[in-house]
């Protein structure tokens, strides 16, 4: 099962632009005796392995947007632990309602933005190359292509990362629904850019939560986090090879109201069970 949820994770990070990795706690939830807080740990990983795979197969794309991603993952990867740490210390009532709601308001996002801008919807995680890649970047650059240093920028995308750094330690969550949106309102960046760039984001911050979870689990189990991981890679993979024929609004809007589905059975049967 653990293997299951990972490939589910993977494929459904690569084929959406944003909110994907959030499948991975409920699928736990629902396929596992595991409780709330080991799901996002384990989430943690899946997304994480699953962006940074993602990151490699789209390397040759040159969309990343490597100063922006530095500086948002950084500030991101220090506060991932802390949101974590929130995260240990909550009912597991109040945290798995809170998640539901988080999911809730990912899926009518995705649902929105599937019918506002349907093209962008088929600009995916999982394959990027097929666009050309426009040259105006996020924030300031010089003529020469220079990320010039503002105080501002800076700043607004160092606080932005630390918001996504607890969300992702919270919730379990990559971030991408955060990452991408703000990428876009900062600068004009394109949609390619901003999903390409997310993917780095995501692996470095989800890194550092699972980290900091494994700081803090009562025990470790190895081949539990293998199973996860094959099949977040795995499931990436997938979504590689099938992006250019399911990669779309409809499909958007499916993981949209599936989204909903899984969170709310899951957040029903753990409390009834």
């Amino acid at each position: 099962m653990l293997f299951i949820v990972g490939v589910v994770t993977g494929f459904v990070l690569g084929l959406t632009g944003s909110g994907g990795s959030i499948f991975a706690v409920p699928l736990l939830l629902l396929l596992t005796p595991l409780a709330i807080n080991d799901a996002i740990g384990l989430a943690l990983l899946a997304v994480a392995l699953s962006a940074l795979f993602g990151t490699l197969l789209n390397w040759r794309s040159r969309s990343i947007l490597w100063i922006p991603a530095i500086i948002l993952g950084c500030s991101g990867v220090l506060l991932a632990p802390f949101g974590k740490f929130i995260g240990s210390l909550l009912p597991d009532l109040l945290l798995q309602s809170a998640f539901t709601l988080l999911a809730f308001t990912i899926a009518v996002r995705m649902w929105l933005q599937a019918q506002r801008d349907p093209d962008n919807s088929k600009i995916v995680r999982a394959n990027l190359s097929s666009e050309n890649v426009p040259q105006k970047l996020p924030c300031h650059f010089s003529p020469s292509g220079e990320f010039e240093w503002k105080f501002r920028c800076i700043s607004v995308l160092a606080s932005s990362g630390a918001v996504v750094g607890v969300f992702t330690g919270l919730f379990g969550v990559g971030g991408g629904f955060l990452i991408v949106p703000l990428l876009r309102q900062m600068s004009n960046a394109s949609m390619q850019q901003a999903v390409a760039t997310s993917l780095v984001i995501i692996s470095a911050i989800g890194m550092s939560g699972f980290v900091s979870y494994l700081g803090l689990a009562d025990n470790s189990a190895p081949t539990t986090h293998a199973l996860i991981g094959m099949g977040a890679i795995a499931g990436m993979t997938a979504g590689y090879l099938s992006s250019r024929k399911l990669a779309g609004a409809a499909a958007q809007k499916v993981f949209s109201l599936a989204l909903v589905v899984v969170s709310s059975i899951a957040l029903i049967t753990k409390q009834l069970g």
